[in-house]
């Protein structure tokens, strides 16, 4: 579709849709030697039913900004601009709706994940663990330098239930994955993981569950694999279906 198409069809201005593809919310294709925009009506439903900024006669609330993207999530950048700018909605989310936040980062960057937690959301207070959770990677995805997929998925569980114990019905998870390139022990399970997290998330539809991956460090077969284990892939270029739905 063209971009008045588009903006008819989900009945917002141009405007809108360009600003949203612009910081990378909403997909598009740019055709021609004037790059104008087309779009796929598949990635425009996606974008209403799960990013829930289009508070239009198409969007289920007029709480825009409310809902931000749940399910399984995978983030995809080249350089921590793009990957702070991908998790600033969850984030901003959490803390103007009080969702809880569980943050796995990679060993040693914990004063950085802090301080860009409490820059990009100052509402949110790091040193509240009712409220966010800062962990490292090695007490979740390779304790002992061993990747075990049952139990990360137990954490991952034990995690959303904790969420729902303290009345919460939705909230965000979400991992860096640097770790794998540390090649520890059991690491070649990490495929399976993210498809087994799809099942659990059947049970958890409103929690996200957002997997960071690092175009800089992470190898190709990671990627390609990641693509078809996501329902929910993001990049720069905006929100699609992964590949496992096509």
């Amino acid at each position: 579709m063209s971009i008045k198409e588009a903006a008819e069809y989900l009945g917002v201005s141009k405007t809108s849709l360009r600003r949203w593809t612009n910081d990378g919310r909403l997909a598009c294709v740019r055709v021609g030697s004037r790059q104008e925009r087309r779009f796929r009506k598949e990635d425009l439903d996606l974008f209403v039913d799960y990013q829930g900024t289009v508070s239009t006669s198409r969007a289920s609330s007029t709480d825009a900004g409310r809902r931000t993207t749940s399910g399984h999530i995978s983030i995809y950048f080249h350089h921590a601009d793009e990957q702070w700018a991908m998790l600033r909605p969850y984030l901003e989310a959490c803390a103007a709706y009080g969702r809880p936040l569980v943050y796995v980062y990679d060993d040693g960057r914990e004063d950085l994940v802090r301080s860009m937690v409490l820059a990009l959301a100052p509402e949110l207070d790091p040193g509240d663990e009712d409220q966010v959770r800062i962990v490292p990677a090695s007490q979740v995805y390779v304790r002992g330098g061993h990747f075990d997929v049952q139990a990360t998925l137990d954490f991952m569980h034990s995690a959303i239930l904790s969420m729902r114990a303290r009345g919460f019905t939705d909230g965000v998870i979400t991992g860096e994955t640097n770790w794998y390139m540390g090649r520890g022990s059991g690491v070649e399970n990490f495929p399976e993981y993210e498809a087994r997290l799809n099942g659990l998330l059947e049970d958890h539809p409103s929690v996200a569950v957002i997997c960071q991956y690092d175009l800089s460090t992470m190898n190709g077969a990671v990627i390609f694999d990641s693509l078809f284990s996501h329902p929910i892939i993001q990049s720069r270029e905006g929100l699609a279906s992964g590949l496992r739905d096509r």
